[in-house]
């Protein structure tokens, strides 16, 4: 993560007429980094397999899987009949976003990490059909490196180490 360091030089009359330079202000601003997203699945999702989905994130368009356990109960009803892909979970997670309201088609377009904090962009189409048994969802694998929470909505979603 890249960090930009500024310091601001401000000058101060003494008492005495001579000038003082002092640094009044240092500031740190991390950039943004955008993540590749190097494999990404798209599909339809059950409704009745939300469960599977980590707790704690069941109930958000946007959520994350940290390990081949989880991956794989999450796939089976995403793509039946078809083996997990493999992902290093030592150095990827699998992240998600998936339709809460209405059907739509969805992707996810990119991936942002900021001061450690993951933001998804996804695309998605617009309709005002309700969701009945299946929603729309993608997933992607993106580099674990540096991230510490997913943005969802107005809350923080942690990150967990892999297990070893």
């Amino acid at each position: 993560v890249g960090v930009l360091l500024a310091l601001c030089s401000c000058s101060s009359v003494r008492n005495d007429g001579k000038t003082n330079n002092l640094f009044s202000e240092i500031s740190i601003q991390t950039e943004a980094i955008d993540l590749p997203l190097s494999t990404q699945w798209v599909g339809t999702y059950p409704v009745a397999g939300l469960g599977l989905l980590p707790q704690g994130q069941r109930d958000d368009s946007v959520g994350y899987l940290g390990d081949a356990e989880a991956f794989a109960s999450v796939w089976a009803p995403f793509k039946p009949g078809q083996a997990p892909p493999a992902v290093n979970f030592g150095k990827d997670i699998v992240v998600f976003v998936r339709n809460t309201r209405f059907f739509n088609r969805t992707s996810i377009v990119k991936a942002t990490v900021t001061d450690g904090v993951l933001e998804l962009l996804a695309m998605e189409t617009k309709s005002a059909n309700p969701i009945d048994d299946r929603a729309a969802m993608a997933m992607a694998a993106v580099p674990r490196a540096g991230i510490r929470f997913i943005k969802a909505r107005d809350k923080l979603i942690p990150v967990i180490a892999p297990k070893k």
